[in-house]
C-alpha cells in the first residue's frame, strides 16, 4: 500500500468521505469514547511506517490534553444538545446555530490534527503498517474491552480500504 498524503488533515478528509469510514468513526466516538482524530492519526502514522511506541503515544496524549476536552468536546456537546427541540428559539435559529457549531467543530478537529501531526513519529520504511495498526488498536481498546476492540478493527479496516482506494 502506498503512503498516505503527507498532510494528515487532507488525508483524513479524503478517507472520511469514503464509504464506511464515517459510520465506523462515529461508532468509535459515540459508543466507545475514542478520539477519532487520534485514531485517524494512528492509522496515518502506521501507513507512513511510523511506529507508535509508548513515548509517541504519551506525546500525542499530551498534545490533545488541553485542547480536546475544553474545546472540541464542548463544541460537540453544544451541537449535540441542539438535536433536541429548543423551547422558545426563533424558527430556524437552532438549526443555523447547529450548522455553525458543526463548522466550528471541524475547525477544532483540524487544530487537533495539526497538534498530532507535530508529534508523529518519523516514517520508517522497514516498519510494518499491519503491526503498527495492531499495536494501535490494542492500545486504544484497552484490556478486556471486546466491543471497543471490534469497533477499532472495523474502523481500521474501513480506513485502510478508503486509503487504498485513494491510491488505487
Amino acid at each position: 500500500m502506498s503512503a498516505p498524503d503527507p498532510d494528515l488533515w487532507l488525508w483524513s478528509c479524503a478517507v472520511y468521505e469514503r464509504e464506511g469510514v464515517a459510520a465506523a468513526a462515529l461508532a468509535l466516538q459515540d459508543d466507545h469514547g475514542v478520539n477519532v482524530n487520534a485514531a485517524l492519526w494512528a492509522v496515518w502514522c502506521a501507513l507512513r511506517g511510523g511506529a507508535i511506541d509508548p513515548d509517541v503515544a504519551a506525546r500525542a496524549d499530551a498534545a490533545l490534553r488541553g485542547f480536546n476536552p475544553t474545546v472540541t468536546r464542548m463544541i460537540r456537546a453544544a451541537r449535540h444538545a441542539l438535536r433536541r427541540p429548543v423551547a422558545d428559539a426563533p424558527e430556524g435559529a437552532a438549526a443555523d446555530l447547529k450548522a455553525k457549531l458543526l463548522l466550528a467543530e471541524l475547525d477544532a478537529e483540524r487544530i487537533e490534527q495539526s497538534l498530532l501531526q507535530v508529534v508523529a513519529p518519523r516514517p520508517d520504511p522497514s516498519a510494518s503498517a499491519a503491526q503498527n495498526l495492531e499495536r494501535v488498536a490494542a492500545a486504544m481498546a484497552g484490556p478486556g474491552d471486546a466491543a471497543r476492540a471490534e469497533a477499532l478493527e472495523a474502523f481500521c479496516a474501513a480506513v485502510l480500504r478508503a486509503s487504498a482506494a485513494l491510491h488505487g
